[in-house]
């Protein structure tokens, strides 16, 4: 018998993917691979960013009678995972910015030339706003970091200091 997990997007447009049985258990077969059943599973393709779980469907197998197709249904039911919704949805992903060039039929290759220019300085500056941007974030002082490196300082020093008033030599008479 075939099982499908269904999963709704936020439009309520419905996707199906086939359950298949591993040694770690149940697991959805995609297109990427094997992957865990869960709640949420995000995707940018997908409206809202994310898909729900809905439940599962169950393909009738030909010359199966209604009965034994029900049993083996209940009998699959209890053996699946159920996922369990999480206190707050994911968070979708914001999609990178589009820089294709649109250029109305009949154009001259200088405007091409032009768009194509204007599209590159564009992407440019955006790349540099996220480069400042990083560098930014990453040079900001933490001041937990400081303290825990003030700290470990102090250790170290803490370990090289002699102990005692002073050094102490042994002289030796006669040598």
């Amino acid at each position: 018998m075939k099982v499908s997990a269904i999963y709704l997007d936020t439009q309520g447009t419905e996707y199906s993917c086939y359950v298949t049985r591993t040694d770690h258990g149940f697991m959805l077969a995609t297109a990427h691979g094997l992957r865990p059943i869960t709640f949420y599973i995000e995707g940018s393709d997908v409206a809202g960013g994310y898909v729900q779980f809905l439940d599962y469907r169950f393909e009738r197998q030909p010359g199966l009678r209604v009965c034994d197709y029900f049993e083996s249904m209940n009998q699959l039911r209890a053996q699946l995972p159920w996922p369990q919704k999480p206190a707050a949805p994911p968070t979708p992903v914001q999609s990178q910015e589009d820089f294709r060039l649109h250029v109305e039929a009949g154009d001259s290759f200088r405007v091409l030339q032009e768009a194509g220019a204007k599209g590159e300085m564009e992407y440019r500056a955006s790349r540099q706003r996220a480069r400042q941007y990083a560098l930014q974030t990453m040079n900001e002082p933490d001041a937990r970091k400081i303290a825990a490196g003030l700290r470990v300082n102090a250790e170290f020093a803490a370990i090289r200091k002699p102990r005692g008033k002073g050094a102490a030599f042994i002289v030796k008479s006669g040598e």
